[in-house]
């Protein structure tokens, strides 16, 4: 054999080795952060878990799809701070609806989810922040003896949070109200969320609509929004309580005729 052919063969299978070492360590968690938003909005990170593998795959994120994670925040000014979230409720639901952050992948199969940064970090002041996310949970593969994979651990990503802009927080809250008449549970859920941690009044009126169509068990219908509505306060929340006391719902009653008595 040619010297030239053998040293392109052995390119070959370098790079073919290269690749399949790729294969091995894909970016299996992709995290989608907003580039920017305004104050008063909320922060959610979204991820898409991916198997790009021929074999199946389990993916652990911990308890509430947090507990295996943590995130360092660098706001504009002032001190670092490190979060650490152990199990979480989504906000609103009962313990029965909480994710043991376990997922299961098909080979060439995706998923999604989706966590509320506000709930643990506070993106309160106007400027850039660097957030840091270190994912401390597993990857393996179903098979015999397989190891976990190695991953990209630590992943850096920027938010800027820009003045207060009333226009852009209704256009915000309405895309939500939208969103969570989804048939799908987790994108009405995120979008529900999402609507009950904007820390606003601006967003009475929306939470409002949302409860008087919210849709399912009856047990927890309106219950995130409720519980909003008390956390903004104010006379206009008030008022929006006591419509919801007049509901149909005898759940929705009850909670907002208790939350009436909280609200400030």
């Amino acid at each position: 054999m040619k010297p030239q052919v053998l040293a392109w063969l052995l390119t070959l299978v370098a790079g073919t080795a290269r690749v399949g070492v790729n294969a091995q360590t894909n970016e299996v968690i992709s995290y989608i952060l907003p580039a920017e938003v305004t104050q008063h909005q909320p922060v959610l990170l979204d991820l898409a878990l991916r198997n790009q593998l021929d074999r199946p795959l389990t993916i652990e994120l911990g308890a509430g799809e947090v507990a295996r994670f943590e995130f360092r925040l660098q706001p504009p000014s002032g001190s670092l701070v490190v979060s650490r979230p152990t199990t979480t409720r989504r906000p609103g639901y009962s313990e029965w609806f909480e994710s043991a952050g376990h997922h299961e992948l098909a080979p060439g199969r995706s998923d999604s989810v989706w966590i509320l940064l506000s709930q643990f970090l506070d993106f309160d002041s106007v400027g850039t922040y660097e957030l840091t996310i270190r994912f401390n949970g597993e990857v393996t593969p179903i098979a015999a003896l397989a190891p976990a994979m190695q991953l990209t651990r630590t992943t850096v990503r920027q938010i800027r949070v820009l003045p207060r802009d009333e226009d852009a927080l209704r256009r915000y809250c309405a895309s939500l109200v939208a969103e969570s008449r989804s048939p799908m549970v987790t994108t009405s859920g995120r979008a529900l969320t999402a609507l009950a941690h904007v820390q606003d009044p601006v967003a009475v009126p929306y939470l409002l609509e949302a409860a008087e169509v919210a849709v399912g068990p009856p047990e927890v219908a309106a219950t995130v929004e409720i519980e909003a509505l008390v956390r903004i306060g104010g006379e206009e929340a008030r008022r929006a309580l006591e419509l919801l006391a007049r509901s149909s719902n005898p759940w929705t009653v009850r909670m907002a005729q208790e939350a009436l008595k909280r609200i400030k």
